[in-house]
């Protein structure tokens, strides 16, 4: 090794002897030979400790560092800090990686200035010379529907995150060590799938980033690992934890664009709430997770939260109340004037007072409807362009144009991904004084899918 680090790779490893030896001989076969390579065994039990002191016995690039078990978050926070090359990247210990990855990388990163890059990875199961295209099928679909260009994080995630090429992964990015640290990139220690906040934080810090086309990572399909395990007890304890922690990384936005990624991973957490439903729930979790939905009602109930807080905590809570709703204590309820006020951001006896529009006709807007029930309301619905049908639920739909002589008061523009061109359309069509509401993603939360009759609205 000469006397320049190139790069570090940092390994937490724990108990994956079956595949440890592959996973490090891929990376010293990097065609850089100017790397350090940080193997952070996290309290392993099996033969791995053995496989790393004989590896690093053999080649001075390798140093271990022993710790307890305290998850991948607090070994991957033990190896950064002792990181010494100008850039880093995170490994897996059951995974490999091209003989390329760390000169490529470097070259672009150096070229156009990048706080981190991007790339592919190449799924496989036994053999690793075989593919399996199926294997994060996201991930391996990126090229050709991503731009090779220079991004701001926001920017990237913006576009790209709703359509599913933005996995919520570590290992799929190069980083320049001192945008991690300048940044204070630290993973959250004592938690399940730590990566989900980290890359949040990274996508909002990062100002120069890039995707490039590359499989420069090779994911192992195995039984037993963390993300085909499902959602366990341990994982779902977490969930609490999360939700707070993502939060609080909510609240420190300050643009709507910033803050909506944040909400994307959070919905993603409340996924996990609905889980519960498949877990079989001893009297600790039942005692546990009905304090913490009561803890949630009161923050939805309570006016003087921000209304965005307020939806905030709902959302969990609907998606805890699908989860445990088999449970003896189950299901959740919430009334429905309440649950009306947080979905739409203004009191529900409110919109009595005019002519209301519902603006949509999907899937959110059979949500709402589901929330609302009330013969009464709306009076009609709106669409874009020219209406599918004529009437719903015995009301005219109408395109916007052609509603501007129909005395509209109040709209509710029932969509998560187009509220903001609908709120621009009616400004400028309805007048400037008409009342928008959005409804809030949390409305996703209510549907039922036929494992659970989800949250009673009283």
């Amino acid at each position: 090794m000469g006397d320049q680090v190139v790069a570090s790779i940092v390994i937490p490893v724990h108990n994956t002897e079956p595949y440890l030896a592959a996973c490090l001989d891929s990376v010293l076969a990097q065609t850089e030979r100017d790397i350090e390579v940080i193997l952070v065994d996290d309290g392993s039990t099996d033969g791995s400790l053995a496989i790393e002191h004989a590896y690093a016995a053999r080649d001075p690039r390798i140093r271990v560092i022993e710790q307890e078990n305290r998850r991948q978050g607090a070994a991957r926070n033990r190896g950064i800090a002792a990181a010494r090359g100008p850039y880093l990247y995170l490994l897996d210990s059951d995974d490999l990686i091209a003989p390329e990855l760390v000169e490529t990388c470097v070259a672009i990163c150096e070229a156009d200035d990048l706080d981190f890059m991007t790339f592919d990875t190449a799924g496989f199961h036994e053999d690793p010379e075989v593919e399996r295209p199926e294997l994060f099928k996201e991930v391996t679909d990126r090229a050709g529907h991503v731009e090779e260009v220079v991004f701001d994080g926001p920017a990237f995630w913006s576009r790209y995150c709703r359509k599913e090429y933005l996995p919520y992964v570590c290992w799929l990015e190069f980083f320049r060590r001192d945008f991690v640290l300048r940044e204070g990139l630290t993973f959250e220690e004592g938690i399940f799938y730590e990566d989900n906040d980290w890359i949040l934080r990274v996508f909002l810090a990062a100002r120069r980033m890039r995707y490039v086309p590359l499989k420069l990572h090779r994911y192992r399909d195995r039984p037993g690992s963390t993300a085909h395990s499902g959602l366990s007890w341990p994982l779902a304890d977490c969930c609490p934890r999360i939700h707070q922690l993502l939060l609080d990384l909510y609240m420190k936005q300050t643009t709507p664009e910033r803050r909506s990624m944040v909400s994307d991973v959070g919905g993603g957490i409340c996924r996990w709430f609905i889980g519960i439903r498949d877990l079989e729930p001893d009297e600790d979790h039942v005692a546990r997770f009905s304090s913490l939905a009561a803890t949630l009602q009161e923050a939805i109930a309570d006016p003087q939260l921000p209304m965005d807080v307020r939806q905030w905590h709902l959302r969990a809570y609907l998606s805890l109340a699908r989860g445990v709703s088999l449970w003896p204590s189950g299901p959740l309820s919430i009334d429905r004037d309440l649950l009306v006020e947080v979905l739409i951001g203004m009191p529900f006896a409110s919109l009595g007072n005019g002519t209301v529009a519902v603006y949509g006709t999907g899937t959110v807007c059979r949500l709402l409807l589901k929330a609302l029930g009330e013969p009464g309301l709306p009076d009609l619905f709106l669409e874009t362009g020219e209406p599918r049908e004529e009437s719903l639920m015995g009301r005219p739909v109408m395109c916007v144009r052609d509603a501007t002589d129909q005395g509209i008061d109040t709209v509710i523009i029932a969509s998560t991904a187009y509220a903001q061109e609908m709120e621009d359309a009616c400004r400028e069509l309805l007048g400037e004084d008409v009342r928008i509401a959005r409804v809030s993603r949390a409305v996703l939360s209510l549907s039922d899918d036929g494992k659970s009759p989800g949250v009673i609205i009283r």
